[in-house]
């Protein structure tokens, strides 16, 4: 049964922290709290702690949950709760990309991008008080944190106060060793639940932040191919300064094609950390995504139906090699995906869209390429290119940076649909956009959604 009262306290103490942090007002969903309630009663029946599937109707959610011990029938209220989450503001590192999740269930909470909340409480009769928070749309995805997580208006961190311990109806008892040491998780990444560490301070004011952004981009083809590959390193400094610094290789005569670093396959042998595998995808020797334009194939121009079934086709060959299920076209993502290869096509820019289609989080993967003879970009040739990035993936552990997003966004295992649009601009650069749902390269859920391919 719902707490109206306790919802409403959640939901209040959730604007006040967002209005500090100039995010909007977020909305009670009833069937987010109907869903948020049903995972707190299972909770506290399994007497278990973990994260829901954070799944309503097929849409990813944002999910935070938290936990207390205690005596009294009302001793966990709403504002409480939401403190819980809070306070680890003192965690986070404003305008940046954090280097860990320990301020993630701060972050759900002031998330601008988040509209609406449904929150669920049930009680054990032990006294531990569960406490459930869905958000939709997710919050917490990679490479959105700076727009999403805004500093304080007047740029003060006050935190919320302690709770202390007394004989009262609100007293807090005494938590099992284990249990203190995580007291509560948070959503993680496009709506994909993981266990935040509560005890972490990393990523937290005063550290020295350092992303490294490569890509390649070759005009021209065959032997006259010049190819630029381009290594960008920013150093974020703790007083807020920031320095980058540029590299630049130029190379002739074959070489990456696109801002991706990757490469046109025909045939490959891919390491899946045991043993080898043949596959689709080794670059001819000599050869380059230019000079592959060639090819019949590549001179005959795809019809856009022809395009998207190619690109379909391709994705699934790979998915079977590791063990995951097919994806399907989505009419409503290619034609998304159409409008914003145009766009990019007219404007001549190549960055990706907000990734926000019908107000869900959708995954993306873009890939540019120059011809001078008007060559055709396939659905294979573009599906290779990012399927190439495997040579880079390590499937033991979680990357540590974004170095092979492409291949795992392609074989992400809980992705299931996907669209594609192509389109050129007048210079004679092709553009293709994919758009993934549910989306994929979520933190902390590598390992299970990017498998090795099978021996």
């Amino acid at each position: 049964m719902l707490d109206q009262k306790f919802i409403d306290e959640v939901v209040n103490a959730h604007n006040e922290y967002r209005f500090r942090h100039q995010a909007p007002p977020i909305k009670h969903a009833k069937d987010l709290s109907e869903y948020a309630q049903k995972w707190a009663d299972h909770l506290v029946a399994s007497n278990t702690f973990q994260h829901s599937p954070c799944d309503v109707d097929g849409t990813r959610l944002g999910e935070n949950i938290a936990m207390k011990w205690s005596t009294g029938a009302d001793a966990f209220t709403g504002q409480e709760a939401t403190d819980q989450w809070y306070r680890e503001v003192k965690l986070h590192q404003f305008g940046v990309e954090p280097g860990t999740l320990s301020s993630g269930h701060f972050t759900q909470v002031v998330w601008v991008e988040s509209k609406e909340i449904g929150v669920g409480k049930a009680k054990a009769k032990d006294g531990k008080i569960v406490v459930v928070a869905s958000y939709r749309p997710a919050g917490n995805m990679m490479g959105e944190f700076a727009k999403n997580v805004l500093p304080p208006k007047d740029g003060k961190i006050i935190l919320p106060a302690e709770k202390a311990p007394s004989s009262s109806a609100e007293s807090m008892v005494e938590k099992p060793p284990k249990e203190r040491q995580s007291p509560f998780s948070s959503q993680f990444e496009d709506g994909k639940c993981g266990i935040g560490d509560s005890s972490s301070s990393s990523g937290g004011n005063g550290t020295e932040n350092r992303t490294t952004k490569t890509y390649t981009v070759t005009e021209g083809s065959g032997p006259n191919a010049v190819t630029k590959t381009i290594t960008e390193e920013t150093i974020i400094k703790p007083d807020g300064s920031k320095v980058t610094t540029k590299k630049i290789t130029t190379s002739t005569g074959g070489g990456a094609l696109n801002p991706m670093e990757t490469e046109n396959f025909e045939k490959m042998r891919l390491d899946d950390g045991n043993g080898k595998k043949k596959v689709k995808g080794s670059k001819k020797k000599g050869s380059s995504s230019s000079s592959s334009d060639s090819s019949p194939e590549s001179k005959r121009s795809q019809k856009l139906s022809e395009f998207i079934d190619d690109a379909v086709k391709s994705h699934n060959e790979y998915r079977k090699l590791h063990g995951v299920g097919p994806l399907k076209h989505a009419k409503d993502l290619s034609e998304f995906a159409q409008k914003w290869a145009e766009h990019l096509a007219v404007t001549d820019s190549f960055q990706h869209s907000d990734c926000t289609h019908k107000g869900e989080r959708i995954g993306e993967n873009i890939a540019c390429k120059w011809s001078s003879t008007g060559a055709d970009y396939t659905g294979q040739q573009a599906t290779d290119q990012w399927y190439s990035e495997i040579s880079k993936h390590d499937f033991t552990k979680e990357p540590r940076s974004s170095g092979t997003g492409h291949f795992t966004q392609v074989v992400w295992k809980e992705s299931k649909e996907m669209g594609i649009g192509k389109a050129k601009t007048s210079g004679g650069k092709v553009i293709v956009v994919g758009n993934y749902r549910p989306a994929g390269n979520l933190v902390g859920h590598y390992v299970e959604n990017v498998p090795p391919p099978k021996k």
